[in-house]
């Protein structure tokens, strides 16, 4: 059996933004998702509230943390979640 949940981000590596794109076929309607970047020592960096529409989300992350700051070139952990889905992928900002 195929899992057809895909979470993703482009273009990764990125510069200045990525968007963050996720799609849960199960999903009809929408549910909430978090989105959670961390920097590779594991500090909460950015926290990010959405709703999917029939399942599908696209946010972008402008590469700033919670206080507006650009961040540090690097490797950042973005985890997604949902009350019925978590994924973590990595992205790289140069």
């Amino acid at each position: 059996m195929v899992d057809e949940r895909a979470v993703s981000a482009f273009p990764n590596p990125f510069t200045t933004s990525t968007t963050i794109s996720l799609i849960l076929p199960s999903v009809s309607g929408d549910e909430l998702v978090e989105i959670l970047i961390y920097d590779i020592s594991g500090k909460l960096i950015k926290a990010m509230e959405e709703r999917t529409d029939n399942g599908k989300l696209s946010i972008t992350w402008n590469g700033e943390n919670e206080s507006g700051e650009a961040t540090a070139k690097g490797t950042y952990l973005i985890m997604v979640k949902s009350k019925s889905y978590i994924q973590t992928l990595r992205v790289i900002k140069q």
